[in-house]
């Protein structure tokens, strides 16, 4: 894997009068790579790097560090203006150092109540018309025999709002989810008393494209990776 991530980088010389002043390779393929590296290795591995070692983590954060300054970046073109029209839409999360989710394994924690159960992916839906923003995180757990497989659903609000960072000052673009309710099966209940949805109530956005979104919470250490479905 190591090989792989390092052959991106690696430089063609075989035109010698070829401008030396050619824009450096993005981070993006690299972090993807990796990621797709660490969590797609094996069956037994879990999804979005919830069972990731630390050295696979701090290689994560600091590719991620270099995206964040690339030009690509829309946070850093547009000086954090972020639209709610350039980020709704479905994505999922591919990758999380989050030390809440990594211990609850999984964003409801209902998972650790299942000796069969396993994480089986998290999508995070954004609605937005003219009148109501409509959120919701929709979380796949696995069971043996697949048949017993369900979702949990956190429906919500969610909306962008421009803060300031509290530790270095700077101008910060949070998104913030309000969960309402929390549904599986036949069960439904006020999101009020699931404290394992916090980390992800609000949320620094410090990367933006067209396909992949960075956010990072107030420990800056966690950092959560989503990619665009639709």
């Amino acid at each position: 894997v190591y090989k792989e991530v390092d052959d991106l980088f690696e430089e063609v010389d075989d035109d010698e009068d070829a401008p030396s002043s050619s824009p450096a390779p993005s981070a993006k393929p690299q972090l993807l790579l990796y990621i797709n590296s660490i969590t797609r290795e094996n069956d037994d591995r879990l999804r979005c790097g919830l069972d990731s070692t630390e050295d696979e983590r701090s290689l994560v954060l600091d590719t991620v560090a270099v995206l964040e300054k690339e030009p690509s970046n829309i946070v850093a073109q547009r000086d954090g203006d972020v639209r709610i029209e350039d980020v709704k839409g479905e994505w999922d999360l591919i990758f999380t150092t989050s030390a809440t989710l990594l211990f609850n394994k999984g964003l409801s924690g209902l998972v650790r109540n299942f000796p069969n159960g396993k994480f089986g992916g998290l999508r995070q839906s954004l609605k937005a018309t003219k009148v109501l923003t409509d959120a919701e995180y929709i979380e796949r757990i696995e069971m043996n025999p697949a048949v017993a497989s369900f979702d949990v659903r956190v429906i919500g609000d969610w909306y962008i709002d421009k803060q300031t960072n509290f530790l270095t000052g700077e101008p910060s673009t949070i998104l913030t989810v309000d969960p309402v309710r929390v549904e599986y099966g036949v069960t439904s209940q006020t999101a009020e008393y699931w404290k394992s949805l916090g980390p992800m109530n609000k949320l620094d956005i410090t990367y933006l494209d067209k396909d992949l979104r960075i956010m990072r919470a107030s420990a800056r250490e966690n950092v959560y990776v989503f990619k665009r479905v639709s």
